[in-house]
């Protein structure tokens, strides 16, 4: 997981935002288009680059005992949010709507 996270954090912040929100939080296109104010079509060319680029960071971790010789980004995703907290998800997933409405208040930390 930990390398995951390394290979998530090394985007930049509008390639790793689409992803975490389409893999992590499960948000469709039309969502993600409305949360972060960007026509449908940018957030499918944003998805499909931040695919590539974590699939030539990770290509070294599929090779790490299991045996494959590619990367499967969304698998390795769905894994990685399998690890996670689903309530910690869901206060990450709320906040980013708050925040985008102008209202972080409750948000802090």
């Amino acid at each position: 997981m930990r390398k995951i996270a390394q290979g998530l954090n090394a985007l930049e912040r509008s390639l790793r935002e689409v992803l975490v929100l389409r893999c992590v939080c499960g948000l469709d296109t039309e969502d993600l288009a409305w949360l972060l104010q960007r026509p449908g079509g940018e957030i499918v060319a944003l998805l499909a680059r931040a695919r590539r680029l974590l699939t030539k960071r990770l290509a070294g971790l599929a090779d790490e005992g299991r045996g494959t010789s590619g990367v499967d980004v969304r698998s390795l995703l769905a894994e990685f949010a399998a690890g996670l907290d689903r309530g910690w998800i869901a206060e990450v997933a709320d906040c980013a709507l708050d925040y985008l409405n102008g209202s972080a208040a409750g948000c802090e930390g």
